[in-house]
């Protein structure tokens, strides 16, 4: 239990953009009395996970930091997926983001302008949002076990006073249209003028770790034209896929991955 919450500290003080949190901030975001937070924040301290400011507020650490160069050395989505961003960007045209689920939210790892007049730059790279919200996330979640999604949500609940248009019902009913067409879609819940589509990636044994998403004009996202960003977005998810699982992955290969057969900057509207 005690890791548990120490883990969730180093989470939460991830999720801060801003000048850092107070013990104040602590508490009301993780929910824990303050005397807990001050003993657990301390030994986080003294292992170098977290530092505190001259004002008094708690930022990550040097180690936090060191760990998560070290993890990225193992297993660097971003580098497996590059190409096929690279890809998605020069037949689509549009804007386009690679997430990586990270605990219960996914963090934009890459994102990709395109050439499109119209760019919508609603995820910034290095940021967490919380699994279900948008379709980026949506792609993950629609194919967690059951328990597993449960979790994810539990926590999602508790950050959408953010998104006064998104309920948990609603994330539910999503994720199984998701499920049901092999891809997320969402249509203006984040901001007005966005849409968003997204595919999940999976690993090895068939899980999914990540997506790619793309965010764009109502009418770029519907019809025929939604049916080729699908498409392109599905195809290179297949073979991130099969890079991450050490298959070889041939250009006429039509098959899907087993999991997959379950049903650079400027305008800028930001979001999740």
């Amino acid at each position: 239990m005690t890791l548990a919450r120490g883990l969730g500290l180093l989470r939460l003080l991830a999720e801060e953009r801003g000048p850092g949190l107070g013990i104040a901030d602590v508490c009301e975001r993780s929910r824990l009395h303050r005397v807990t937070a001050h003993r657990l924040l301390a030994n986080l301290m003294r292992e170098g996970f977290v530092e505190q400011d001259e004002q008094r507020r708690y930022h990550l650490g040097v180690e936090a930091w060191r760990m998560g160069v070290s993890a990225s050395r193992v297993f660097d989505l971003v580098k497996i997926a590059d190409p096929s961003l690279d890809t998605i960007e020069q037949e689509m045209q549009d804007t386009t983001f690679l997430l990586k689920r990270s605990g219960n939210e996914a963090i934009c790892v890459a994102r990709r302008e395109g050439t499109y007049l119209l760019k919508f730059l609603v995820m910034d790279v290095g940021v967490g949002y919380p699994i279900g919200v948008g379709a980026g996330t949506l792609a993950i979640l629609a194919y967690l076990d059951p328990e597993d999604a449960d979790r994810a949500l539990a926590e999602t609940e508790t950050k959408l006073h953010r998104f006064p248009s998104i309920s948990i019902p609603l994330i539910r009913q999503m994720a199984e249209e998701t499920r049901t067409r092999g891809f997320a879609l969402s249509r203006g819940l984040i901001v007005p003028s966005a849409y968003s589509a997204a595919v999940p990636i999976f690993d090895a044994a068939g899980r999914p770790i990540g997506s790619f998403a793309c965010a764009a004009a109502p009418d770029r996202l519907s019809g025929e034209r939604l049916d080729f960003v699908v498409q392109t977005m599905r195809r290179e998810a297949e073979i991130v896929t099969a890079r991450l699982s050490g298959r070889p992955q041939h250009a006429d290969q039509a098959a899907p991955p087993k999991a997959m057969k379950r049903p650079r900057t400027s305008v800028h509207t930001r979001a999740h």
